[in-house]
């Protein structure tokens, strides 16, 4: 999946005077006008609140979906296709929404002689962090490699790289160990897209053990029961480094 694929479009506006902030458009075939945009989630979040709908994130439309977020009355919409999972897109969002407010101060947010213009240098941090899992399947083949080679330890079970929504991005996972894996994803769904730096459950015979890469991946092997996990943490660790430093190559 390309990057017009994986997103249309990126809006992020004030709620209360329809201002936009950014319009970011990486799909050339995509040309809504943001202000028919703006208008309508503004009047789905009114409404959605009105109802008692305060957790309303995803709105489908023909042809495209919109996800969306809100905070401090600062809107932030991504255009993409049904394809597209939602909750990854969702904690993308937050990731940027974080980011943007921490920024921009409200006392500039709410200036009305700021121009527009004075927000491009943040669209490159939002095409990093969009597409900064695209990086890693465009390098899917070397990241591979590095996963079997961590295979190799006798303690190691199975290794894979995945989305912080838990799109496995590079997996070597067996078909039984993937779906525990998804299972952990979808129960602790809530902690995952809060943003996680690293995780460990122990099982009956086994331990899940999953570490953040970057802002949009994470690392996760399963390994057999050790007593001494810190000795092997090292390589471990050391894995994310080194597919860190593959993904940067092509930045």
């Amino acid at each position: 999946m390309t990057k017009e694929e994986l997103i249309k479009a990126l809006l992020i506006f004030d709620k209360k005077t329809g201002t936009p902030f950014i319009h970011y458009v990486p799909a050339e075939d995509f040309d809504k006008d943001p202000n028919l945009i703006i208008s309508l989630l503004t009047s789905v979040i009114k409404y959605s609140k009105e109802l008692g709908q305060t957790n309303l994130k995803m709105l489908d439309l023909e042809g495209f979906r919109l996800v969306f977020t809100e905070k401090q009355d600062i809107v932030f919409n991504a255009i993409s296709n049904k394809l597209v999972n939602p909750m990854d897109l969702l904690f993308k969002l937050n990731t940027i929404q974080t980011l943007f407010l921490n920024e921009f101060t409200e006392e500039i947010l709410s200036d009305p002689n700021i121009s527009k213009n004075y927000f491009d240098n943040f669209v490159e941090k939002i095409d990093e962090i969009i597409n900064g899992d695209l990086r890693v399947l465009e390098n899917k083949q070397s990241v591979k490699k590095i996963l079997e080679r961590f295979n190799k330890n006798k303690f190691v079970i199975g290794s894979a790289v995945l989305s912080f929504a838990g799109n496995f991005l590079v997996n070597t996972f067996s078909k039984t160990e993937t779906n525990l894996i998804q299972g952990i994803f979808n129960t602790n769904f809530e902690l995952i897209v809060a943003g996680i730096k690293k995780a460990l459950i122990e099982f009956r015979n086994m331990t899940f053990y999953t570490k953040k890469i970057d802002d949009q991946t994470l690392f996760a092997t399963i390994i057999e029961n050790v007593k001494n996990f810190e000795k092997i943490q090292a390589k471990i660790d050391k894995v994310g480094e080194e597919i860190i430093k593959v993904v940067q190559k092509t930045t």
